[in-house]
């Protein structure tokens, strides 16, 4: 499969562009349409500097720069020392599911024994960082490999596989709605009856109705929905992230997807302009 250069960058600036403009609105209420959250300003409950990375642009970047320095090849002892370096530095947001599993791996535990793997641990602390894999060919069991570096969930790892696959049928230049029919035909072959059932309902959803929490589901399925219902990147971020609650990882997902779809000159410019990791993740795809 040929994936186009403009395209895996804007996926991945896209991903960042996401994560910084819904950071101002993580933990919020829905915004009216009248009062509409539209630039990179940083803030929020966490107050972050204009175009700050969150902790989806960071694991992203822990990610990329792994499989690029391996050359495609999933570390996973390469990626624990990036995670435990980076969560040394006291970053201001880290999901708790995260957190656990790089103090494990800190602590030097196996590998088998670094996530957790119960009911509570569904979070999309894994498909925010995911969406380099989509610049490898990669089986479904490197992309399970990955999530379960953190999050042992199954739903968790079913999740970034859609998203993997999705991003695949985006960068292949492939319709919306080939996109979204990838993501219901693997949602169908792993058989997930919760990401079926959620993936079957996008038609029907209105923005009202889409939940934007930490549930990697949810988060999945706004970012299609928000992707399918507009015609730009700018207005499908504008409008996800405005839902609030976790709104940098829906927009992280949501700028993925759209990036990888829509190309480097969909983004706005004066988003680009604000995030603070632009030529990082410039640098990483040149080499």
């Amino acid at each position: 499969m040929h994936l186009k250069n403009d395209n895996k960058l804007a996926m991945l600036l896209g991903l960042h562009c996401g994560d910084s403009l819904g950071a101002t609105l993580e933990f919020c209420d829905p915004r009216p349409e009248d009062d509409l959250h539209t630039e990179i300003i940083g803030g929020g409950p966490l107050n972050w500097e204009p175009g700050a990375p969150t902790d989806d642009t960071d694991l992203m970047l822990i990610l990329l720069e792994s499989l690029v320095l391996k050359k495609g090849v999933l570390n996973h002892h390469h990626i624990a020392k990036g995670l435990i370096k980076w969560l040394s530095r006291e970053p201001l947001d880290v999901g708790n599911t995260t957190r656990s599993a790089i103090n494990r791996m800190k602590e030097g535990l196996p590998i088998e024994q670094w996530p957790d793997i119960g009911e509570w641990t569904q979070g999309n602390g894994s498909l925010m960082r995911t969406a380099p894999l989509a610049l490898f060919k990669v089986s479904d069991e490197t992309i399970r490999e990955q999530c379960e570096l953190t999050h042992g969930h199954p739903t968790c790892a079913d999740t970034d596989i859609i998203f993997i696959r999705t991003l695949e049928s985006a960068l292949a230049g492939n319709t919306k709605q080939d996109v979204y029919e990838t993501a219901l035909k693997e949602a169908r072959r792993l058989h997930n009856p919760v990401l079926i059932e959620s993936l079957e309902d996008i038609p029907n959803q209105t923005y009202e109705s889409t939940k934007t929490s930490g549930f990697c589901v949810h988060t999945l399925n706004a970012a299609l929905f928000a992707f399918i219902m507009e015609d730009s990147f700018e207005e499908s971020l504008i409008k996800i992230v405005n839902r609030g609650d976790d709104a940098d990882t829906v927009g992280a997902v949501t700028g993925a997807l759209c990036g990888a779809f829509y190309g480097f000159d969909a983004i706005p410019k004066r988003w680009l302009n604000t995030i603070q990791e632009k030529e990082n993740i410039e640098r990483l795809l040149s080499l």
